[in-house]
C-alpha cells in the first residue's frame, strides 16, 4: 500500500494542524528518550500525530522483512492467525494484510487510545478484514498455530516478560521488529539463545542458531571512532511527500531507518538457499565495482567478508538498484576470484524485492 497522510487523515481520532503534529512528534520523541524505552501513555491527540508519521514509515519495515523471507516460510505464515503485540494503531497489522496474510488478525496494546485509533483505521481502510484490537489477548485460540509479532517489545518490556508472552500465546512463528541500537542488539542476542533452548530455528537474519554470530565482539572503526559492532538492518527510502513534509517541519528524517528484525519458527528447519549472503555494511563504490561487507554462511561457520561486486556482471537497471540498496538484503552469488582471505570478487543476484 502506498501510505499517504490523505489516506490516514480521514480515519484519525483527532485531526491536528500540520504544525501541531510536528510539535507533538517532538514531544513524543522526548517522552521516549526520558522513559528509555518504557511504554508511553500517549493522549488521543498524540496518538493521532504518531499515527500520521510513525505508522506508515514503520510499516515499510515489515514490507522489507517480508520480502527477504524464504518463499516456504511466507507460504506457511500466510495461512496462520497473526498477532500484532504492542500493535499501536495497527502498525504491522496493515502491511501484513497487504502482503496477503489471511488472518484472522489480533492487535494487543496497553494504550486504549491506540486501540481506538487502530479500530478506526481498520473500519476505514480494511472493512472486510477479520481484525480485532483489544487491551488483552481476548479471543485468541492459545492452542492453535499462529504468528506472533512483537513491535519494540524487547526494547520496552525486556527479555523476561517477552518470553512470558511467548510461552502464554504459544506461537509457531515469532517476529521481532525492534530499534536498531547496540543496546537492543544485546537484548536480542539473549532472546536468540532463549529461543534456541525452546527449539526455535531462525529464518532471518541469521543462517542458523547452531552457528555463532560473527558480529559479537567484533570491533569496527579506528581511533576515536572505534566501537563494538552490532547486527541491524537499515531501510533507505523516501517516504510519501505528505509524510516527508511533516518530518521536515519536525526536523525528523525517516529516509534512513535503522532497525533490528528477526524471524523464528518453532521446530523449524533451515530454509535458506545455498550460496547466499546478507548485506551488512556498504563500504565504497568505484567505477568498476561496489564493495559491501556481507554475512556469509560458509560450511559450518558464519563470517563477515567483503564482496567486490563487479558492475560489468550487471545490466544498467541492476547497477541503479544497487545504488539504493538497504542493509539486510539477501543475495545469491557466484565466486569469480578469492582476492584475499576475507575478500571475494563475485557476481550477485538479489533474491527478493526491496
Amino acid at each position: 500500500m502506498n501510505w499517504s497522510r490523505d489516506l490516514i487523515e480521514e480515519h484519525l481520532i483527532v485531526r491536528p494542524s500540520d504544525q501541531k503534529v510536528a510539535n507533538l512528534l517532538n514531544d513524543i520523541k522526548q517522552k521516549y528518550l526520558e522513559e528509555k524505552g518504557e511504554s508511553i501513555p500517549l493522549s488521543e491527540i498524540e496518538v493521532s500525530a504518531y499515527t500520521q508519521f510513525y505508522m506508515p514509515t514503520n510499516a515499510r519495515k515489515f514490507d522489507f522483512l517480508w520480502n527477504q523471507l524464504p518463499e516456504k516460510v511466507k507460504n506457511e505464515i500466510i495461512e496462520l492467525p497473526f498477532i500484532d503485540f504492542g500493535c499501536g494503531p495497527g502498525t504491522y497489522t496493515w502491511p501484513a494484510i497487504d502482503c496477503g496474510i489471511k488472518g484472522p488478525f489480533f492487535g494487543i496494546d496497553s494504550n486504549q487510545h491506540m486501540i481506538k485509533q487502530a479500530r478506526l483505521l481498520g473500519e476505514g481502510l480494511f472493512p472486510d478484514a477479520d481484525v480485532s484490537f483489544n487491551l488483552s489477548e481476548k479471543g485468541i485460540d492459545i492452542d492453535a498455530p499462529k504468528t506472533l509479532l512483537f513491535g519494540n517489545a524487547v526494547n520496552e518490556m525486556g527479555v523476561a516478560l517477552t518470553l512470558k508472552w511467548i510461552e502464554k500465546l504459544n506461537p509457531k512463528f515469532v517476529i521481532f521488529i525492534e530499534p536498531g541500537t547496540s543496546k537492543v542488539f544485546k537484548e536480542i542476542l539473549k532472546m536468540r539463545e532463549e529461543l534456541k533452548d525452546r527449539k526455535y530455528q531462525v529464518h532471518y537474519p541469521c543462517a542458523s542458531l547452531e552457528i555463532s554470530c560473527p558480529v559479537v565482539g567484533r570491533i569496527i572503526g579506528t581511533g576515536d571512532n572505534e566501537r563494538e559492532d552490532w547486527c541491524h538492518q537499515v531501510l533507505r527510502e523516501v517516504p510519501h511527500s505528505s509524510i516527508e513534509r511533516i518530518g521536515q517541519m519536525a526536523k525528523m528524517d525517516r529516509k534512513v531507518q535503522p532497525y533490528i528484525a528477526h524471524v523464528y519458527e518453532l521446530d523449524g528447519t533451515n530454509k535458506r538457499e545455498v550460496q547466499t549472503a546478507r548485506f551488512v555494511r556498504f563500504m565504497n563504490e568505484s567505477k568498476h565495482s561496489f564493495v559491501w561487507e556481507v554475512c556469509l554462511l560458509d560450511g559450518d561457520s558464519q563470517e563477515i567478508v567483503e564482496f567486490e561486486i563487479i558492475k560489468k556482471t550487471m545490466d544498467k537497471k541492476a547497477v541503479k538498484e544497487f545504488k539504493k540498496l538497504s542493509i539486510g538484503h539477501e543475495v545469491s552469488y557466484d565466486l569469480i576470484k578469492d582476492v584475499a582471505a576475507n575478500k571475494k570478487r563475485v557476481s550477485v543476484k538479489l533474491l527478493n524485492g526491496n
